[in-house]
């Protein structure tokens, strides 16, 4: 009787040890995948490259592999395809974000070049001030400086239109871009649910797919918020 319930307990054991261990594996692979679905929503966010944005992901991924070597078959099944699709889906808005970020790019130059010839006039405007306060300025020096400061002014202005109309231009694209993003997250949001379900029945702990559903079904509060947050008319807002 006592060998066979230390045979017993060793199996028990054996079992909790394969259990804690796939629990951890499969709780890094959760939060790897969440790092992924992060970055199809921060993709949009033109301040970061998209290097710099799937940076956290890349990080975690390789270690999702051990998921392999433990996972039951459904769960490994399951995990390879949202992984697919997420690579995937990434390196898709990655190509298509191209034009916004050189436009962008150019929108940026236009900026600078504008602050660059406006802290020109200034200094020339002061050096046209010292001159006539000092009682050095002469007609020539005078003309010559107002001819400069003509330029420098003109080119400022030339630069700022052209940063606000790209701007303008880029203001919208990059809306829908964004739109687009939280689109292909919510899609993704529900392929993790046949996975999550996987996971939980491995585990033996149950959940209600639908209610799950509906928790990472987005609403037209989330579209009314882009609106806000980008300051166009409801009109410019569809539904993608």
């Amino acid at each position: 009787m006592r060998a066979e319930e230390h045979t017993h307990d060793q199996a028990m054991r054996a079992k909790e040890h394969e259990l804690n261990l796939r629990k951890q594996i499969y709780l890094d692979a959760a939060e790897a995948i969440a790092l992924g679905m992060a970055s199809i929503t921060e993709i949009q966010n033109l301040n970061k490259s998209a290097l710099e944005v799937r940076d956290a992901f890349a990080k975690r991924a390789s270690g999702t592999a051990r998921l392999h070597v433990v996972a039951s078959e459904e769960v490994a099944l399951k995990f390879a395809t949202l992984y697919r699709q997420l690579d995937d889906t990434f390196m898709t808005l990655r190509v298509d974000r191209i034009a916004l970020d050189d436009m962008r790019a150019e929108t940026l130059r236009h900026a600078s070049m504008r602050d660059h010839y406006q802290k020109s006039t200034a200094k020339l405007a002061d050096l046209v001030r010292e001159g006539h306060l000092a009682g050095s300025m002469t007609n020539e020096r005078f003309a010559a400086l107002n001819a400069l400061f003509e330029r420098e002014s003109k080119l400022a202005a030339e630069h700022d239109a052209s940063h606000t109309k790209l701007a303008q231009t880029l203001r919208p694209l990059h809306l829908e871009f964004t739109k687009h993003c939280y689109a292909e997250h919510a899609r993704l949001s529900k392929l993790t649910i046949p996975l999550i379900a996987a996971v939980r029945r491995d585990m033996g702990i149950p959940i209600n797919e639908e209610t799950y559903l509906e928790v990472v079904t987005p609403n037209e509060d989330n579209l009314k918020q882009l609106r806000k947050l980008f300051g166009l008319p409801a009109e410019q807002l569809t539904q993608p």
